[in-house]
């Protein structure tokens, strides 16, 4: 009979026990948004909570946000100050010390980024070459006049080369006192010609 009435209460301790841990369950929000509000909800237990937002990864070592000990209510507000693409679940810790944990959720993305720390805010520095030069489209004047290297004389109309000094600087042994000279064939054979009617006479 004893044995019975243990057994009895022992069981009613067990379900009571169990029920508690039932009702402490944290809904799973539908979805979280980068530096957007989301609204917690929780089953009565016996408060206060103590709610923590972990790496679905690593759920029992790490804390990503604390989102407070003390409360007494079944509901909180928290603003997403996490970054897209992190993956989390929310644990909810009573003062009996039983716990109750939602399902893996993935922060969505936002053009929102104000909420979250300067290590996690997207650069907007653009990288550009140090030796990168703009130059405007049909502007001429800024444009440098070609320059012909001096080894590279252009030939005037005749085919001559210029002589003296505006030839000095293209053989670097010449000071520009001698001159080059082109000399066509007609040129050359009039020369010829009067030289030996020279002789002649």
């Amino acid at each position: 009979m004893y044995s019975t009435l243990f057994s009895a209460a022992l069981f009613a301790a067990f379900v009571g026990s169990v029920s508690a841990v039932q009702d402490l369950k944290i809904t799973q929000p539908p979805e979280l948004t980068q530096c957007q509000n989301v609204k917690l909800t929780w089953g009565t237990s016996k408060p206060p909570y103590d709610i923590i937002v972990a790496p679905a990864s690593d759920p029992c070592n790490t804390v990503l946000a604390d989102l407070g000990g003390n409360h007494t209510t079944t509901s909180l507000t928290w603003n997403t100050n996490l970054k897209a693409g992190t993956e989390v679940v929310f644990s909810l810790l009573d003062d009996n010390g039983d716990e109750g944990w939602t399902g893996s959720i993935t922060i969505k993305p936002s053009n929102d980024s104000s909420c979250l720390p300067a290590s996690q805010q997207p650069s907007t520095t653009a990288n550009v070459p140090a030796t990168t030069l703009v130059v405007p489209a049909g502007n001429a004047q800024n444009t440098p006049p070609a320059v012909n290297p001096p080894s590279q004389a252009q030939p005037t109309d005749n085919g001559a080369v210029p002589v003296g000094a505006a030839n000095a600087g293209i053989n670097p042994l010449d000071s520009g006192a001698s001159a080059f000279h082109k000399f066509s064939g007609a040129s050359v054979a009039i020369s010829v010609v009067a030289v030996l009617l020279a002789a002649t006479l």
